[in-house]
């Protein structure tokens, strides 16, 4: 949502709304930061003896191979709208 909107939006309900002033960049920077050196070394040690024994392929139904023709065919339903 962009500011116009968000002060429109505000003002029209008749609410103070309170602007976040920390931002997906400052959070992003701070984790980087915070996540660095030692701590990032502990992290991935972590992760590394964790996933040690799991499987490095799963075989899921979408390793299948695909169909030669593609098809869009599909089955319908009927959806009724409910009320909360």
């Amino acid at each position: 949502m962009n500011s116009v909107s968000f002060t429109r939006r505000s003002r029209l309900d008749g609410t103070i709304l309170c602007r976040r002033w920390i931002q997906y960049p400052d959070y992003a920077a701070w984790q980087r930061q915070w996540l660095s050196g030692e701590r990032l070394q502990s992290q991935a040690q972590y992760w590394r003896d964790t996933l040690s024994g799991a499987p490095a392929r799963l075989a899921l139904p979408t390793d299948r191979a695909r169909p030669a023709q593609q098809s869009f065919a599909g089955a319908s339903g009927l959806l009724s709208s409910m009320r909360i």
